[in-house]
């Protein structure tokens, strides 16, 4: 694979939004399995740990089941460590011993305080011409490979700063930027700037990818049509509805599309390649999380979610999950459309 060959972003790109504990290729299976996600995310991979050997970045670099529409995220506070894995990741990849990727992602926008303190993340976006010269670094050394950048606002809302980035990295070379519109200090529950994907959609040359609470048809129409990205990323809605991909292009050709889902068999399903794909240490953190967001698709879910976060294995929050519909036969199998991809409509 040579530079002239490195894959184009889909046009419209649904993306499933990089998540640690979250976006591990279990996850990835189930999302799959419904079809309409255009690029997968992988969970962040750590620089140090790759070049150290640690033994559980195996699973970080778990590409499958699609290779090709798979991005691995690099994140890391030492510029040598994460071009040291970079070369690592592009012997492994892009050697012609494994299917090629279809990129590298580097993590500029993790507001985790562990990863502030290492360095990583958004603590790249206080040093901006360190970490411009970082994407010209990478870019010369992996020149067969799709890179990209994730990156927040920042410590404060600059958009000339936020320019000053992208259209560094445009110049570096990168194939496209994501933008999660919010501060690094930011809570969840602060709305996203989208008019700041806007701004860089509306300056770049290159495509912009915006990411921040895409929870339904209605929200993804008018966040493309009013910021003009390239594609939409999507995180934890895409963990409470793995179905949602498929819902939305079902919602674009057909605005009554229905799309139904047995969450007893997603349940099930995710369980196995959970314990089939993932070492047991991972088991139980990311069983707990699944099933926090699975749990909010059912009218009465908040017990069960809660209660799944004190299960020990994932077969026991498997169990807490499946107790629901004991009560509730009714919400096992449920029918998503109507005004947005969140809206259930109980037979």
């Amino acid at each position: 694979m040579t530079s002239a060959t490195r894959q184009v972003l889909p046009r419209d790109a649904l993306i499933l939004a990089p998540m640690a504990t979250l976006s591990h290729r279990g996850a990835r299976e189930i999302i799959s399995s419904f079809g309409a996600c255009d690029i997968f995310f992988t969970e962040m991979a750590n620089a140090a740990a790759i070049v150290s050997g640690n033994r559980f970045e195996e699973y970080y670099l778990d590409t499958l089941p699609h290779p090709e529409k798979t991005v691995l995220q690099l994140v890391g506070g030492d510029e040598q460590e994460i071009l040291t894995a970079a070369d690592f990741i592009r012997g492994r990849f892009f050697s012609g011993a494994a299917e090629p990727i279809f990129g590298i992602d580097l993590n500029c926008g993790c507001s985790a305080p562990e990863i502030i303190r290492g360095g990583g993340g958004a603590a790249w976006l206080r040093k901006p011409s360190a970490l411009l010269e970082l994407a010209a670094r990478l870019r010369e050394r992996l020149p067969d490979c799709n890179l990209s950048a994730k990156l927040r606002l920042g410590e404060s809302d600059d958009p000339q700063a936020l320019l000053f980035l992208g259209r560094g990295f445009e110049s570096a070379g990168f194939d496209f930027i994501t933008l999660h519109p919010r501060l690094r200090s930011d809570k969840y529950g602060r709305p996203p700037r989208w008019e700041r994907v806007a701004l860089l959609a509306a300056e770049l040359s290159i495509p912009v990818i915006g990411n921040g609470d895409v929870d339904g048809y209605e929200v993804w129409r008018s966040r493309k049509q009013q910021s003009g990205c390239a594609g939409v990323m999507i995180g934890r809605a895409a963990m409470r509805m793995p179905w949602i991909f498929k819902l939305l292009r079902a919602r674009d050709a057909d605005s009554s599309a229905i799309v139904s889902v047995d969450l007893e068999e997603i349940a099930r399903r995710f369980i196995e390649a959970l314990i089939l794909r993932q070492p047991p240490e991972f088991h139980k953190s990311r069983a707990r999380r699944f099933f926090y967001y699975l749990a909010e698709n059912l009218r009465f879910g908040n017990r069960i979610k809660y209660r799944t976060q004190a299960g020990e294995s994932p077969e026991e929050c498997l169990d807490i999950f499946l107790e629901y519909f004991l009560d509730s036969p009714y919400e096992r199998v449920m029918r998503f459309g109507g005004a947005g991809a969140n809206e259930a409509l109980l037979p």
